[in-house]
Protein backbone atom coordinates (compact mmCIF):
# COMPACT_ATOMS: atom_id res chain seq x y z
CA UNK A 1 0.00 0.00 0.00
CA UNK A 2 1.25 3.45 -0.94
CA UNK A 3 1.79 5.26 2.36
CA UNK A 4 4.04 7.88 0.80
CA UNK A 5 3.43 11.61 1.33
CA UNK A 6 0.77 13.16 -0.89
CA UNK A 7 1.82 14.36 -4.32
CA UNK A 8 0.90 17.86 -5.53
CA UNK A 9 -2.45 16.74 -7.01
CA UNK A 10 -3.38 15.03 -3.76
CA UNK A 11 -2.38 18.10 -1.72
CA UNK A 12 -4.60 20.25 -3.93
CA UNK A 13 -7.48 17.79 -3.59
CA UNK A 14 -7.10 17.72 0.22
CA UNK A 15 -7.10 21.53 0.33
CA UNK A 16 -10.19 21.64 -1.93
CA UNK A 17 -11.96 19.01 0.19
CA UNK A 18 -11.31 21.11 3.28
CA UNK A 19 -12.74 24.16 1.48
CA UNK A 20 -16.02 22.49 0.53
CA UNK A 21 -16.26 20.34 3.69
CA UNK A 22 -15.38 22.56 6.67
CA UNK A 23 -16.71 19.81 8.97
CA UNK A 24 -13.60 17.70 8.20
CA UNK A 25 -11.37 20.30 9.89
CA UNK A 26 -10.55 18.00 12.85
CA UNK A 27 -9.39 15.22 10.49
CA UNK A 28 -5.67 15.15 9.75
CA UNK A 29 -4.38 15.45 6.19
CA UNK A 30 -3.19 11.83 6.32
CA UNK A 31 -6.71 10.75 7.38
CA UNK A 32 -8.23 12.61 4.41
CA UNK A 33 -5.47 11.23 2.15
CA UNK A 34 -6.45 7.67 3.15
CA UNK A 35 -9.99 8.41 1.96
CA UNK A 36 -8.80 10.06 -1.26
CA UNK A 37 -6.57 7.13 -2.13
CA UNK A 38 -9.27 4.60 -1.25
CA UNK A 39 -11.42 6.27 -3.92
CA UNK A 40 -8.51 6.28 -6.41
CA UNK A 41 -8.39 10.08 -6.35
CA UNK A 42 -12.03 10.51 -7.44
CA UNK A 43 -12.81 13.86 -5.81
CA UNK A 44 -16.63 13.75 -5.84
CA UNK A 45 -16.75 10.22 -4.43
CA UNK A 46 -14.27 11.17 -1.71
CA UNK A 47 -16.26 14.29 -0.80
CA UNK A 48 -19.52 12.33 -0.64
CA UNK A 49 -17.97 9.58 1.47
CA UNK A 50 -16.36 12.04 3.87
CA UNK A 51 -19.69 13.88 4.33
CA UNK A 52 -21.31 10.58 5.32
CA UNK A 53 -18.35 9.70 7.51
CA UNK A 54 -18.59 12.94 9.51
CA UNK A 55 -22.29 12.24 10.16
CA UNK A 56 -21.40 8.66 11.17
CA UNK A 57 -18.71 9.87 13.60
CA UNK A 58 -21.15 12.32 15.23
CA UNK A 59 -23.95 9.75 15.46
CA UNK A 60 -21.71 7.21 17.21
CA UNK A 61 -19.86 9.91 19.23
CA UNK A 62 -16.53 8.53 18.01
CA UNK A 63 -14.52 11.67 18.69
CA UNK A 64 -15.06 11.12 22.42
CA UNK A 65 -15.44 7.32 22.40
CA UNK A 66 -12.69 6.84 24.97
CA UNK A 67 -14.96 8.60 27.50
CA UNK A 68 -17.80 6.13 26.87
CA UNK A 69 -18.27 3.56 29.60
CA UNK A 70 -18.98 0.24 27.97
CA UNK A 71 -21.32 -2.13 29.77
CA UNK A 72 -19.43 -4.33 32.23
CA UNK A 73 -20.54 -7.48 30.40
CA UNK A 74 -18.71 -6.35 27.25
CA UNK A 75 -15.59 -5.34 29.15
CA UNK A 76 -15.42 -8.73 30.87
CA UNK A 77 -16.59 -11.16 28.21
CA UNK A 78 -16.23 -9.67 24.72
CA UNK A 79 -12.61 -10.26 23.89
CA UNK A 80 -10.74 -7.54 22.04
CA UNK A 81 -7.10 -6.80 22.55
CA UNK A 82 -4.01 -5.46 20.80
CA UNK A 83 -0.60 -6.92 20.14
CA UNK A 84 2.19 -5.55 17.93
CA UNK A 85 3.29 -7.42 14.81
CA UNK A 86 6.99 -8.02 14.06
CA UNK A 87 7.26 -4.47 12.65
CA UNK A 88 5.46 -2.86 15.59
CA UNK A 89 2.13 -2.24 13.84
CA UNK A 90 -1.02 -3.04 15.84
CA UNK A 91 -2.87 -6.33 15.57
CA UNK A 92 -6.50 -6.21 16.73
CA UNK A 93 -7.38 -9.58 18.23
CA UNK A 94 -11.03 -10.63 18.39
CA UNK A 95 -11.70 -13.73 20.47
CA UNK A 96 -15.16 -14.13 19.00
CA UNK A 97 -15.18 -17.91 19.18
CA UNK A 98 -14.88 -17.95 22.96
CA UNK A 99 -17.64 -15.39 23.46
CA UNK A 100 -21.11 -16.44 24.63
CA UNK A 101 -22.92 -14.25 22.12
CA UNK A 102 -26.42 -15.29 23.16
CA UNK A 103 -25.70 -14.53 26.80
CA UNK A 104 -23.92 -11.30 25.89
CA UNK A 105 -26.78 -10.00 23.76
CA UNK A 106 -29.29 -10.91 26.47
CA UNK A 107 -27.28 -8.66 28.79
CA UNK A 108 -26.58 -5.70 26.47
CA UNK A 109 -28.17 -4.03 23.48
CA UNK A 110 -26.85 -4.85 20.01
CA UNK A 111 -25.96 -1.17 19.60
CA UNK A 112 -23.71 -1.40 22.66
CA UNK A 113 -21.88 -4.38 21.09
CA UNK A 114 -21.44 -2.41 17.85
CA UNK A 115 -20.24 0.69 19.73
CA UNK A 116 -17.84 -1.43 21.80
CA UNK A 117 -16.41 -2.87 18.58
CA UNK A 118 -16.13 0.60 17.02
CA UNK A 119 -14.28 1.74 20.15
CA UNK A 120 -11.76 -1.08 19.58
CA UNK A 121 -11.32 -0.03 15.95
CA UNK A 122 -10.85 3.60 16.99
CA UNK A 123 -8.22 2.56 19.53
CA UNK A 124 -6.46 0.64 16.75
CA UNK A 125 -6.57 3.75 14.55
CA UNK A 126 -4.90 5.77 17.31
CA UNK A 127 -2.21 3.09 17.63
CA UNK A 128 -1.72 3.28 13.84
CA UNK A 129 -1.34 7.07 14.08
CA UNK A 130 1.32 6.71 16.78
CA UNK A 131 3.11 4.10 14.68
CA UNK A 132 3.00 6.41 11.62
CA UNK A 133 4.78 9.10 13.64
CA UNK A 134 7.48 6.55 14.53
CA UNK A 135 7.93 5.30 10.96
CA UNK A 136 7.48 8.61 9.16
CA UNK A 137 4.83 7.12 6.85
CA UNK A 138 1.61 8.98 6.14
CA UNK A 139 -0.28 6.21 7.91
CA UNK A 140 0.12 2.68 9.12
CA UNK A 141 -2.30 -0.18 8.93
CA UNK A 142 -3.37 -2.78 11.42
CA UNK A 143 -4.05 -6.46 11.08
CA UNK A 144 -7.31 -7.99 12.30
CA UNK A 145 -7.25 -11.52 13.69
CA UNK A 146 -10.52 -13.33 14.35
CA UNK A 147 -9.99 -16.30 16.63
CA UNK A 148 -13.01 -18.43 15.84
CA UNK A 149 -11.94 -21.41 17.93
CA UNK A 150 -15.07 -22.81 19.60
CA UNK A 151 -17.49 -21.03 17.23
CA UNK A 152 -20.78 -22.85 17.31
CA UNK A 153 -24.14 -22.53 15.66
CA UNK A 154 -25.12 -20.32 18.60
CA UNK A 155 -22.88 -17.58 17.18
CA UNK A 156 -24.55 -17.33 13.83
CA UNK A 157 -27.82 -19.01 14.73
CA UNK A 158 -28.58 -15.99 16.89
CA UNK A 159 -30.36 -13.54 14.61
CA UNK A 160 -29.57 -10.67 16.94
CA UNK A 161 -25.83 -11.39 16.85
CA UNK A 162 -25.75 -12.15 13.12
CA UNK A 163 -27.51 -8.83 12.45
CA UNK A 164 -25.19 -6.86 14.77
CA UNK A 165 -22.06 -8.51 13.34
CA UNK A 166 -23.20 -7.91 9.75
CA UNK A 167 -23.92 -4.26 10.56
CA UNK A 168 -20.49 -3.92 12.15
CA UNK A 169 -18.78 -5.40 9.07
CA UNK A 170 -20.67 -3.02 6.77
CA UNK A 171 -19.79 0.00 8.94
CA UNK A 172 -16.16 -1.04 8.99
CA UNK A 173 -16.05 -1.46 5.22
CA UNK A 174 -17.72 1.89 4.61
CA UNK A 175 -15.98 4.03 7.23
CA UNK A 176 -12.47 2.65 7.70
CA UNK A 177 -10.83 2.60 4.26
CA UNK A 178 -7.26 1.35 3.95
CA UNK A 179 -7.10 0.60 7.69
CA UNK A 180 -6.42 -3.12 7.47
CA UNK A 181 -3.30 -4.68 6.06
CA UNK A 182 -4.67 -8.21 6.52
CA UNK A 183 -7.52 -10.15 8.06
CA UNK A 184 -6.58 -13.51 9.49
CA UNK A 185 -9.18 -16.03 10.58
CA UNK A 186 -8.15 -18.80 12.94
Amino acid sequence: MNRLPPDSEEKTAIRDLRTILPEIKPLSDSYVLRWLRSKNGRFDETADSLKKHVIFRKAWELDCIEEWEAPECLEKYCGYGFLPDKDGNPILMSLLGNCDVEGMLKSVASLDYIKFSLAAIEKGMKLCELRAVQTGHEWEQMMLVFDLDHVSTAHFGSRQFASAFTTLCMLFQEHYPLVLSKILII
